[in-house]
């Protein structure tokens, strides 16, 4: 089985579904860092580890970026 088979029989609303979901996890993110360099609140609660809270959430929206751009790739590519 191709992929573009394996999407095509998806639920057509999959593309929707990620790029909501990636473009909610880029406007969550920034906008904490954000708020975090107003000073509303320490980005260090996000801190895991070694890694800085605002790398955290920057990761988090280029998850995002990752997300959404699937979605709008599988919007484009498969004409879904």
């Amino acid at each position: 089985m191709n992929l573009s088979f394996i999407l095509n029989k998806a639920n057509p609303s999959i593309k929707k579904v990620l790029i909501t979901l990636g473009l909610i996890l880029i406007l969550a993110s920034c906008s904490i860092i954000l708020m975090g360099l107003l000073g509303m609140f320490s980005l260090d609660l996000f801190a895991i580890g070694f890694s800085s809270g605002i790398r955290i959430l920057a990761s988090v929206a280029i998850t995002g970026c990752l997300v959404g751009a699937i979605g709008y790739w599988i919007e484009e590519s498969l004409k879904i």
